[in-house]
């Protein structure tokens, strides 16, 4: 797995319907923090969700780096924690993420 594939399943996982929350890593089924690998988790923050998609430390690092990359303001909590934010926008967030990786890497070489 690499970089741009955690980020794109980071957002497969936060774009089903229910799967985004705000202010915690994670939430369980009774919309109750929990961590982001545990069994119990049912919706994630957009680094939860990146946390979910990998168990790679490195991965986990790169992928949060290039999402908050993207950013205006270098924050992926803070982003997706805004009051007026979306789960499409975070989705949308993430997987632009992967795409400037892919193209980013594929200039180097």
């Amino acid at each position: 797995m690499r970089t741009p594939d955690v980020l794109r399943a980071a957002a497969d996982l936060i774009s089903k319907p229910g799967a985004w929350t705000q202010r915690s890593i994670a939430r369980n089924g009774n919309h109750e923090p929990c961590g982001a690998v545990s069994v119990e988790a049912c919706s994630w923050c957009a680094i939860g969700a990146i946390w979910a998609s990998t168990r790679e430390p490195f991965l986990r690092r790169d992928a949060q780096a290039m999402a908050e990359a993207v950013l205006p303001e270098n924050s992926l909590s803070g982003y997706n924690d805004a009051e007026d934010r979306t789960a499409e926008e975070v989705v949308s967030l993430l997987r632009s993420a992967a795409t400037e990786w892919e193209r980013a890497d594929e200039a180097l070489k």
